[in-house]
């Protein structure tokens, strides 16, 4: 129905408006627009499948609802007891990748900033946290 409304011509709208109410059809626009933009700047928790948006630190995430830690990257769930391993094992696709960008954002960042000499396996869970 969003479709048919957004696109349709002035008399199907005029016809739809009339079935189901101007304000209700508003309210669906807003609603599958904002489902839109949630979808496009988030990624579902793999426990609970809630929306999670991630603007700025590390890739290890926390669900603010089931407080699961997983990979922002790759979307796996993280060991409760040391979530960070992930990123400290050579044998991982995310190892070395705590504070990697994957935004396209790297003009955002100062040329001064370079994370690529930070040895992960100094630093123990109980220190990150």
């Amino acid at each position: 129905m969003y479709e048919k409304y957004t696109t349709g011509s002035e008399e199907e709208k005029t016809q739809l408006e009339k079935r189901y109410g101007k304000r209700q059809l508003g309210l669906l626009v807003d609603t599958v627009l904002s489902e839109k933009w949630v979808n496009s700047r988030s990624k579902p928790c793999p426990h609970c499948s809630v929306p999670i948006e991630k603007f700025e630190g590390c890739n290890k995430v926390t669900c603010f609802k089931c407080s699961t830690y997983f990979c922002w990257i790759c979307h796996k769930q993280l060991d409760v007891g040391n979530p960070y391993s992930h990123f400290n094992n050579p044998s991982s696709p995310c190892y070395n990748s705590l504070f990697r960008d994957d935004d396209d954002n790297d003009e955002d960042r100062d040329e001064d900033e370079d994370d690529s000499d930070f040895d992960f396996d100094d630093y123990t869970s109980d220190e990150m946290d």
